[in-house]
């Protein structure tokens, strides 16, 4: 058994994978579409029209899911860190100021209020990608 990717269903296909692609640094790997019933069986989609993006970096898979025959629901919403389920990517960054600054010219969103300094002096702060999902920015510190 092993582990293939993490799904991320996305509102903009092409705008998120331009976020994870140019700001985070993954590689686009493939691109699938489907629209057969099964399918819309596996994702529980009545008629599910799908486009699929495949990104890796540090030997994580996204898979990004783009629809095109039906609305995402929640795009643009934080989700809450106590829900069960996927709450959050971490991700070790070499300047976490900077990457800030981009992720916000990108669409995504920083979540000021959770910058906080840990008891090893890295710092740290949740974001979003334009869909809303959390991104946790760990500063690395200096070597």
């Amino acid at each position: 058994m092993r582990v293939t990717h993490i799904g991320l269903c996305v509102s903009h296909l092409e705008t998120s994978v331009r976020f994870y692609r140019d700001m985070l640094g993954f590689e686009e790997t493939r691109r699938l579409h489907f629209d057969d019933p099964p399918t819309s069986t596996i994702l529980s989609i009545d008629k599910a029209d799908v486009d699929l993006v495949y990104l890796v970096r540090d030997g994580l898979c996204l898979e990004l899911i783009g629809h095109r025959s039906s609305p995402v629901a929640g795009a643009g919403e934080v989700r809450p860190m106590d829900r069960a389920g996927l709450t959050h990517l971490s991700i070790l960054v070499d300047d976490l100021d900077a990457l800030c600054g981009r992720i916000v010219e990108a669409g995504g969103t920083v979540l000021a209020t959770t910058a906080t300094t840990f008891a090893s002096g890295n710092r740290g702060v949740m974001t979003t990608d334009p869909d809303g999902t959390r991104l946790e920015l760990i500063g690395a510190l200096p070597r």
